[in-house]
């Protein structure tokens, strides 16, 4: 019977005819000539949505995992696109290194990373695929296209963010930083002081979100900045805290809030002046980092920058008409603009508004009002959250759109990289 796969919400799940996990770009070029079945490359599973689900092949690239090379005077490295985030950050902190800017789940392979666009946050740091220097995809007939700015410079753009519909993406060189030290400060604020000055906030930090729990009146604050080596050293215990209090305790609160929707109000309340007012001090790779261990479905938005605040505001009342027991809270973030054809942040400084629902519970009715929202404020849905947005749509946020599609044409003409998700996104 062949293998059943799921993604890491639970909620896609797939049987494909054939599993490939090649240990090599030989291996995986020899993968590609022999099949004649449509595929689609798995990395960490992390999507909530069908974006790898195939009943054709699946190719999983957790073997082709590590570092290829490091350029110690240039500051880069080429890295396998199966590396896990979790194992790269500690790899290049052995060498001295450290990645510009990363997201607060560390799960991901670098590939599916680079595929859907996803980030972390600073209003002067754009995406992790904007840190790309260079890539090679294997194509649908068995090549190894390797593709830079320098080098054809359109389908780079293209490949940098391509949801895997191009190829696959076997390994990837990035620009690097030398080792660094991250302070993270969380507070309690008041939402709406919160909003009034957020824009002045975030562009005084490196690193700045906040979370808010619906019918509160508090945001919880998240500012990072870099600070010297000689800083006192890592709070050791942050990990231990996280774990118990904020995954422990927060699967209870969404349990009774699941079980008894009235109460959600007086729960949430009661989070959001229970949550650590704390600081923490460590290299990236373990502050940036935050364990998630209760299991939830996700939505997530980039809206303009400037349209981020009243966005908010619009959630907020949205909830409290439909009195929606949502007990998780909504993430606020920045991200840089880039120029890569499929980012979310293409040639726009953005805010994104990731919002979430404990696992067994019903998305419905809260992600398809908060979608009609982010859509009024132009808002282009991160490619690996779940999202209704078609090509119709897709097409009027994305400038290149179709410059897109005749890449992936060209690259693709069989359409062998596609699955259904795909070809719903893409095609009318």
């Amino acid at each position: 019977m062949a293998t059943r796969l799921r993604n890491w919400a639970g909620d896609v799940r797939w049987r494909p005819a054939r599993i490939d996990r090649p240990g090599s770009q030989e291996e995986l070029v020899a993968c590609v000539r022999r099949s004649t079945m449509p595929i689609r490359v798995l990395g960490a599973g992390h999507s909530f949505t069908a974006l790898c689900a195939t009943d054709h092949q699946t190719i999983e690239l957790d073997r082709l995992n590590g570092l290829r090379s490091l350029d110690r005077e240039q500051k880069e490295a080429t890295i396998w696109a199966g590396t896990r985030l979790r194992d790269l950050g500690p790899l290049l902190a052995r060498q001295g290194f450290a990645i510009e800017n990363q997201g607060d789940i560390d799960a991901q392979s670098l590939g599916g990373v680079l595929a859907t666009g996803t980030h972390g946050t600073g209003t002067r740091l754009g995406c992790i695929a904007s840190q790309v220097l260079e890539l090679t995809l294997v194509t649908g007939s068995g090549d190894s296209l390797t593709l830079s700015r320098q080098h054809d410079e359109r389908r780079f753009r293209a490949a940098a963010v391509s949801l895997g519909s191009l190829g696959i993406l076997s390994q990837v060189r990035l620009k690097l930083c030398p080792a660094y030290r991250l302070s993270e400060v969380r507070r309690r604020v008041p939402l709406d002081e919160c909003l009034a000055n957020v824009a002045a906030t975030a562009a005084r930090h490196r690193h700045f979100e906040f979370f808010w729990f619906p019918y509160s009146d508090l945001a919880l604050t998240k500012a990072m900045d870099q600070v010297p080596a000689e800083e006192n050293p890592p709070n050791r215990f942050r990990p231990f805290l996280i774990n118990m209090v904020e995954n422990f305790a927060f699967w209870l609160t969404c349990q009774a809030s699941r079980l008894r929707p009235a109460w959600t109000p007086a729960i949430n309340a009661f989070c959001s002046r229970a949550l650590d007012e704390s600081e923490y001090l460590g290299p990236p790779h373990r502050i940036f980092p935050t364990p998630r261990l209760v299991r939830f479905h996700e939505m997530e938005y980039a809206v303009p920058a400037e349209r981020g605040p009243d966005c908010l505001r619009e959630l907020r009342e949205f909830i409290v008409r439909r009195k929606l027991p949502v007990s998780f809270p909504i993430e606020y973030r920045y991200v840089g603009e880039d120029d890569l054809f499929l980012s979310p942040f293409f040639k726009r400084d953005s805010a994104t508004l990731s919002i979430n629902v404990f696992h067994p519970g019903n998305y419905r009715e809260y992600f398809d009002g908060a979608e009609a929202i982010f859509h009024n404020h132009a808002g282009r849905p991160h490619w690996g959250k779940k999202h209704n947005a078609g090509p119709t749509y897709l097409r009027r946020l994305y400038p290149h759109w179709d410059d897109f599609l005749q890449i992936r044409e060209e690259l693709d003409p069989e359409g062998r990289f596609l699955n259904p998700h795909l070809r719903g996104l893409f095609f009318e």
